[in-house]
């Protein structure tokens, strides 16, 4: 092979290419290469960017009323995924963003994702309580 078969460059154009006979082996595919950048890209599609959450303190992510999960890059956008109990009125999001924003970079989008079924009105905040416990624990033991 001497293109990548993602992105068509050349084996001159490219840092290194990485060559696969396909399981030509076993009949199954046509050979394939792939070259650096597109390993690395196929990296961050997988595996997302590596941005920390920030510390927060626990009364902002209570009156927030959800909890940061993960943040991502997409399309040059930061975005902030956060989990609620249910799903947020526009006005909750509006107040989740703004206390939550001054803890991610300027211009960062913020994404709500909430449970099919949403927690008995009681749990609600019992739930939150133990989001946000989960969040305060050390990254290297955190399980969001």
């Amino acid at each position: 092979m001497d293109a990548c078969s993602f992105c068509g460059r050349r084996a001159d154009e490219v840092g290194r290419l990485i060559a696969g006979d396909g399981g030509r082996s076993r009949g199954q595919l046509p050979p394939a290469a792939i070259c650096n950048d597109c390993v690395e890209l196929c990296y961050r599609i997988v595996h997302g960017p590596h941005i920390p959450l920030p510390p927060i303190p626990q009364d902002i992510l209570a009156r927030a009323g959800a909890c940061p999960t993960e943040v991502t890059e997409e399309t040059g956008s930061v975005v902030v995924n956060c989990s609620s109990a249910a799903e947020p009125s526009e006005a909750q999001a509006a107040t989740c963003k703004e206390l939550l924003a001054p803890y991610f970079p300027a211009g960062a989008k913020f994404r709500f994702f909430w449970p099919v079924e949403p927690p008995a009105r009681a749990s609600a905040s019992e739930w939150l309580e133990t989001q946000i416990a989960v969040y305060n624990e050390p990254p290297s033991t955190r399980s969001l």
